[in-house]
């Protein structure tokens, strides 16, 4: 049972692994294959943004999964060019484009809970919009997330989910538009909806709030929303 979901928001939220639940607490069996594929959309006092993802994990027993997830998000984000008596066009917007990829790890704790981790890193650039955008930019960036998930089943064929997540992210390289880490925290609720054994839909709401170094790690509040499809073999 495996998916990705979308992040949004600030530019610097780029730079965080794509926060996603789309699970619940039960563990693949070993041998077992997931896939799944998602996608959302999201927004925040910052901006707006949507989002593909998907991800593939194995059992290897011992209430133990392990795989490789990517994403690609595109945000909307401010441009700040005055902080007073601004005139038309100092504060315009620009759009960037997130790439992701992490390995990931799922471990049982319980028969219905388990925590998620994650590790792996991310790239963003600005692709329209603003030409010099004040923000951040453009940068590569190494992140990880921990979380914990638990599920109930609410009928015969569907599951109740939630969990929360913890998230950082850490600037590499020489192309940074900022140097800044950012840390993220996000909960979610879903549905798990078992059309058969081996196909699952989901359908999630997630609130979530970011933090940058260069504002003090002064949180960005916003919501997501997504849907995906999983596949066992």
């Amino acid at each position: 049972m495996l998916a990705c979901v979308i992040a949004t928001g600030c530019a610097s939220q780029a730079r965080l692994p794509a926060s996603y639940f789309a699970e619940g607490g039960h563990v693949l069996s070993a041998g077992e294959i997931g896939v799944t594929a998602a996608g959302g959309a999201g927004t925040s006092a910052d901006g707006s943004g949507t989002g593909i993802g998907g991800r593939a994990r194995v059992g290897v027993g011992g209430g133990n999964e392990v795989g490789v997830e990517a994403a690609q998000l595109t945000l909307d984000s401010p441009s700040y060019h005055c902080t007073f008596d601004c005139g038309p066009g100092d504060n315009s917007r620009y759009t960037t484009r997130a790439r992701s990829v992490a390995l990931s790890w799922k471990h049982s704790i319980l028969d219905n809970a388990a925590i998620v981790a994650t590790v792996g890193g991310a790239h963003h650039d600005r692709i329209a919009g603003d030409p010099m955008p004040a923000g951040d930019y453009v940068g590569t960036s190494v992140n990880g997330s921990l979380g914990l998930i638990g599920s109930h089943p609410i009928g015969h064929d569907v599951d109740a989910y939630g969990g929360l997540r913890a998230s950082a992210g850490v600037p590499v390289g020489a192309t940074n538009a900022s140097n800044a880490m950012i840390l993220g925290a996000s909960t979610a609720i879903g549905l798990d909806v078992a059309v058969t054994r081996n196909l699952h839909l989901y359908g999630e709401a997630s609130a979530f709030a970011t933090g940058s170094e260069d504002d003090d790690f002064f949180p960005t509040f916003g919501v997501t929303a997504i849907g995906g499809i999983g596949v066992r073999l």
